[in-house]
């Protein structure tokens, strides 16, 4: 009988307790700007499927570049189905700029007008151990990482 319960026990999934969820910028100012999410560590709730990522830099007399990147996850046992999502808007630059986004091993580069507005999604399942993503305007970018913890 006590082999049974052990074996029961063993069964069950593990009670996922929270999500970690570490963001990251590159060659930017200290600040992301109004409205946008600074980097570093925080703790959310395990129920928690949208994750942002971006910044509003305003360069004076209208000019500015602004990122608005959107995680959505769907978890499956040890997987974890990501779509990201990115909406640029950038106004004053004369040269375009690369623009990348990222989940997993998915990734796009839309082919975007350096002044304007742009859009891009990509898809990808990736092992609930390595969920990453990231954004890129020229050289200013972010990434996000998450990291499932459960119980012991």
């Amino acid at each position: 009988m006590n082999a049974l319960l052990l074996a029961v026990a063993l069964a069950q999934p593990p009670h996922l307790k929270q999500i970690e969820v570490e963001r990251k910028y590159w060659n930017a100012p200290a600040s992301r700007g109004g409205g946008a999410i600074e980097s570093g560590k925080s703790t959310v709730d395990p129920s928690t499927r949208i994750f942002h990522l971006g910044w509003n830099y305003e360069w004076g007399h209208g000019n500015h570049n602004r990122c608005d990147a959107v995680m959505k996850i769907e978890r499956a046992g040890d997987d974890v189905k990501v779509t990201m999502t990115a909406d640029w808007d950038t106004q004053g630059f004369a040269n375009g700029r690369e623009y990348f986004i990222s989940a997993g091993s998915s990734f796009d580069r839309p082919q975007c007008a350096p002044n304007g507005t742009c859009h891009a999604t990509v898809e990808s399942t990736m092992k609930a151990s390595d969920v990453k993503g990231s954004v890129v305007f020229g050289e200013d970018g972010g990434s996000i990482e998450l990291r499932f913890v459960y119980d012991p």
